[in-house]
């Protein structure tokens, strides 16, 4: 078979002036037919299959041998290139051809390799001068040496592809590994796009597998995600290698990211700060480079010399995530990459010194920097924990090993409370001084600016400079539903407590709920609502019936209460009970329904207090008005997304009682219909609710008849809007 491949590449040496592009396509073809049958290997012999992985070498060999038909062939774009590829190349002498040429017979033809020869001491720099004689697409930049960091922002400063991809100069490449990180980022509209890789051991010719490259057990069920999707394990999905990764140019320089000026980990910082910072991370679930180890020059190989090097992409990277607000959503994700950084370097020292010195510092201080002392074991990846334990107990007395251990309970709160902020200058103040007010002091106060264009963060801020548990985060404008799912995603306490800024908790508010939350053990606790005016307080009707029961009855046993107190408001909720079943609200107008009826079905114990903990506020001026008091079409449309949601789920999780009730929700739209006061709205949501009301009549196992309504659904059909609400308003 050897024959025959150099037989075959034989074919193409030289190549003919004119006819270049046709030799270098076939070539192209011939190799990519050899790595179709690399990649089907799954039904083929052991044998077949190293036969196939020695001929896949001999050709790369035969090529690096040739270098004249690789180097003789030009490439010409009139546009800026769509990946930039920056390498920094530092005496890779031995490995140099391979990798470039890796490069150049990429499937994705349109790039630019920025080659940065860091001050190279060996043949590099006249390698890297050849390729770019003979390949337009390379540029070259030499520099006095430093460090991988420096030569690759050396490197951005003058890409001008769409896209940016940092390469090592001893690895190599799958031919389409341009091709299918560029096509993910693309169709994906994705900020960063991570792919998987191997082993290649440069000693002994093997190749094997690198599963921390990607982690595909942990990986979110989205597609396209963030951190917000997997705030615990973001840092685990991938290694913080910047070459399995390819970042849109545009979010680089928006968020002003750069690679550290040092020697070792320098890709550590930029690569997960991409992560926390990337609203749309899409997956390239392939194999498409080659890490290769054992080798001598590598820096991976120097360990010793800089020890403590890693320790400060770390700490740079935890200042960012604080800077950017999102510590606390992403500590147990950061605590655990911590860890195991801490761990890798120590059992990869050769020099016993060298890990010495790293576990000292660890122990004296690293330790609580990183927030991984007082944390349940619960928290870390198992075998690290198990090597965490053993360390400290190998250099610490058993007392203090126990104290280090020890879950510290003292600092974290008991409640989380919730407050969205959004053109609430007139009501945020007294909302907030409430807060201040509460009698149960393990409190945080999560607020969480929804883009608010008043001056409703000003105010906010005085309270912040007076209240240490207060904590702002801001985010782009995304309706109620969004700004709570913000604030959850930054929750310590054990419960969330939901308060809307134009309305007041009582003063004992947190504390009865958090009692009663505790004495029984209930996932949800839901206390009295009330309406609070100057001169008086109203109860809130349809709320009232619950607070009748005795205090021990178990609601979830009651089916009705999933839609008969649809609030998120005036119910404190185990914070364990939304995240583990990654419970949300909506983005839609009416997104408490939905929200209440998940959380019924998920408690096991729901408990009803008779204390007012909740006191409502009504905005009169019409310039004051939420978006839940303000009536129209989209009102409508909204509340029947949220009704058919609950629809689906009930039918799904066979919540008869709560499927029974959804038809006789008709009377709560056609109240909101009737307070539509411009008529072309009023139009466009009777379409809505007539549709809604065929949906049901198409159904029939929706388990309910239009009796419920007290008129017959088939006369709906033929009636005007103006008819439709003289017969509403006959039936109320």
């Amino acid at each position: 078979m050897l024959h025959k491949i150099k037989q075959l590449l034989k074919k193409f040496i030289p190549l003919p002036a004119n006819s270049q592009g046709k030799r270098f396509d076939e070539l192209d073809r011939q190799i990519n037919l050899l790595k179709a049958k690399i990649d089907n290997l799954n039904n083929t012999c052991d044998s077949y299959k190293s036969d196939l992985l020695k001929n896949r070498e001999i050709i790369l060999s035969v090529l690096h041998e040739q270098g004249v038909l690789l180097d003789s062939i030009t490439h010409k774009e009139a546009n800026p290139p769509k990946v930039s590829i920056i390498m920094p190349v530092y005496n890779a002498e031995p490995y140099l051809r391979q990798c470039i040429n890796s490069l150049r017979y990429q499937t994705l033809r349109d790039f630019e390799l920025i080659c940065v020869n860091d001050g190279s001491t060996d043949n590099s720099a006249n390698i890297l001068e050849y390729f770019a004689k003979n390949d337009s697409r390379i540029n070259v930049i030499n520099k006095e040496n430093s460090n991988a960091g420096d030569a690759r922002n050396s490197g951005m400063e003058i890409a001008s592809g769409d896209y940016l991809v940092f390469l090592d100069a001893d690895d190599f490449f799958e031919p389409n590994l341009l091709q299918r990180q560029y096509e993910t980022c693309v169709f994906n509209n994705a900020d960063m796009s991570i792919c998987s890789g191997a082993i290649f051991d440069d000693s002994s010719k093997n190749y094997k597998e690198a599963t921390w490259f990607l982690n595909e057990k942990i990986l979110p069920e989205k597609k396209i995600f963030s951190w917000k999707d997997c705030p615990d394990t973001l840092f685990q999905i991938t290694s913080p290698a910047a070459w399995t990764k390819m970042f849109r140019k545009e979010f680089v320089i928006k968020h002003n990211l750069q690679f550290q000026s040092i020697i070792r980990s320098n890709d550590l910082y930029f690569v997960f700060s991409a992560l926390a910072l990337s609203e749309r991370i899409a997956i390239c679930n392939e194999v498409l480079l080659y890490y290769r180890t054992n080798v001598p020059f590598s820096l991976q190989a120097a360990n010793s010399k800089s020890p403590l090097e890693f320790l400060k992409a770390l700490s740079a990277l935890q200042q960012k995530l604080k800077g950017e607000h999102i510590y606390a959503a992403l500590e147990r994700s950061f605590a655990n990459t911590a860890l195991s950084n801490i761990m890798n370097n120590i059992e990869r020292q050769t020099d016993p010194g060298a890990a010495d010195e790293i576990t000292s510092v660890f122990i004296d201080n690293y330790i609580y920097q990183y927030d991984i002392a007082g944390k349940p074991k619960e928290w870390f990846v198992a075998h690290r924990y198990v090597q965490y334990k053993a360390l400290l107990e190998a250099h610490m007395s058993k007392s203090e090993v126990e104290g280090i251990l020890a879950v510290n309970k003292d600092d974290k709160p008991y409640v989380s409370v919730i407050v969205p902020i959004y053109n609430v200058e007139d009501f945020i103040a007294e909302c907030l001084e409430s807060l201040e007010k509460q009698t149960l002091k393990k409190i945080e106060v999560i607020l969480v600016d929804d883009g608010s264009p008043d001056n409703s963060v000003a105010i906010v801020e005085k309270f912040i400079d007076r209240n240490s548990n207060f904590h702002l985060y801001r985010k782009e404008n995304g309706g109620l539903g969004s700004a709570r799912n913000h604030g959850v995603l930054f929750a310590s306490g054990d419960y969330v407590l939901f308060l809307d800024s134009d309305d007041k908790l009582t003063p004992e508010a947190c504390e009865v709920l958090y009692k009663k939350a505790s004495e029984s053990d209930s996932d949800i606790v839901f206390g009295r609502s009330v309406w609070k005016y100057e001169d008086r307080t109203e109860s809130v009707a349809y709320l009232e019936k619950w607070y009748a029961f005795d205090d021990d009855k178990n609601f979830r046993e009651d089916e009705s209460f999933a839609m008969g107190a649809p609030i998120a408001t005036s119910k404190l909720f185990k914070t364990s009970l939304l995240r583990n079943n990654k419970i949300t609200f909506m983005p839609i107008i009416g997104e408490d329904v939905p929200f209440s009826v998940q959380t019924f079905y998920y408690s096991e114990v729901i408990s009803v207090i008779k204390d007012v903990i909740y006191l409502r506020t009504e905005r009169v001026a019409d310039e004051n008005k939420s978006i839940t008091q303000t009536y129209n079409s989209r009102t409508i449309k909204e509340r029947i997304i949220g009704l058919n949601t609950i629809n689906d789920f009930s039918l799904e999780k066979n919540l008869i009682g709560v499927r029974s009730t959804l038809l006789w929700q008709i009377n709560n739209l056609n109240k909101i219909l009737l307070s539509i006061s411009d008529e072309t709205e009023r139009e466009k949501a009777y379409a809505y609710i007539k549709i809604y009301l065929e949906n049901f009549q198409r159904t029939e196992d929706r388990l309910i008849t239009s009796k419920n309504l007290r008129f017959d659904i088939d006369v709906v059909r033929t009636m005007s809007c103006k008819e439709y609400e003289a017969l509403i308003n006959t039936r109320n």
